[in-house]
């Protein structure tokens, strides 16, 4: 069953001393992209993700965030910023200096300055959180699919509506075009009768005539060609994995046969069933625009 592109996946995973949390929101786009929002420290966990993500869904543009809530003490370090530190004392110093006060400062009042200590993840534990990290990453794509299989199978229903609606047009199409050709016959006859009764023309002139407007109107293997996009069409979305191009493809190559229809006749009938199917097809076109 075809994917939709719409759709978001979450999840929360607390092991091994981390508590994650994994959220992808995934909307339609010609090509494939992903964006991805990882915590300060960890942006080398991202060519794993992408490559992950990339084994999984195939089109649409994605954007993940990732949320370390909380991690093992072991896995941290704690860095002093010395240059920030030492501007600091000298700061201090010079205060005191100029105004001539006691400088009482403590360790206890240096450290209380934001951005002076900090808490960095240690990159040798890296190994450690993938796994951690690689379950949630599941977990949150798993629900993404569960929910871009549901809105797939909403498009597909709605598609298949059109499809066969187009199929009974193009039918209708066909039986109206076998008769055009005895229409045709009457009205000639009709009209040299209103051109006079002196005038007369040989039946077999008159069917010379009738023979040019059928080869000129033929459609046969416009229908053909139609109907079979149409059943290819319908094969590929019922078939998994990412099928919206293609699908898009058959769309356009069905339009340009409709209207090779439309211009070889000026029925009212067919001109009306003609108008009926091209607006299916645009119908179908935006909905395809969703399917990966």
């Amino acid at each position: 069953m075809a994917l939709s592109m719409t759709g978001t996946g979450e999840s929360r995973l607390v092991r091994d001393g981390y508590d994650l949390n994994v959220f992808i929101r995934s909307v339609n786009h010609r090509f494939f992209q992903i964006n991805i929002r990882l915590p300060k420290g960890y942006f080398n966990l991202e060519s794993r993700i992408r490559d992950h993500i990339r084994m999984k869904l195939h089109r649409g543009k994605l954007d993940l965030h990732l949320d370390l809530l909380s991690i093992p003490r072991e896995a941290q370090e704690v860095v002093i910023n010395e240059s920030l530190a030492d501007r600091l004392i000298d700061i201090f110093k010079q205060t005191a200096s100029r105004y001539d006060i006691p400088t009482g400062l403590t360790v206890d009042n240096l450290l209380r300055f934001p951005e002076l200590v900090n808490l960095v993840p240690d990159q040798s534990r890296e190994d450690m959180l993938w796994p951690v990290c690689h379950e949630a990453l599941d977990m949150a794509l798993e629900d993404l699919l569960a929910e871009r299989a549901r809105e797939g199978e909403s498009l597909v229903r709605q598609i298949k509506i059109l499809c066969r609606a187009v199929s009974g047009d193009l039918d209708r199409i066909r039986d109206l075009a076998d008769s055009q050709v005895d229409t045709l016959r009457e009205k000639l006859k009709l009209n040299i009768r209103k051109l006079g009764e002196d005038l007369e023309i040989s039946e077999n002139r008159l069917e010379q005539e009738v023979l040019l407007f059928s080869i000129r109107a033929d459609i046969s293997e416009e229908i053909i060609r139609l109907n079979s996009h149409l059943e290819r069409f319908m094969n590929l979305i019922d078939s998994p994995g990412a099928v919206g191009k293609k699908c898009d493809f058959l769309l356009q190559e069905m339009h340009r046969e409709i209207n090779t229809i439309g211009s070889k006749y000026s029925d009212s009938n067919i001109s009306e069933l003609v108008v009926e199917i091209k607006t299916a097809v645009e119908k179908m076109k935006e909905q395809i625009q969703n399917i990966e």
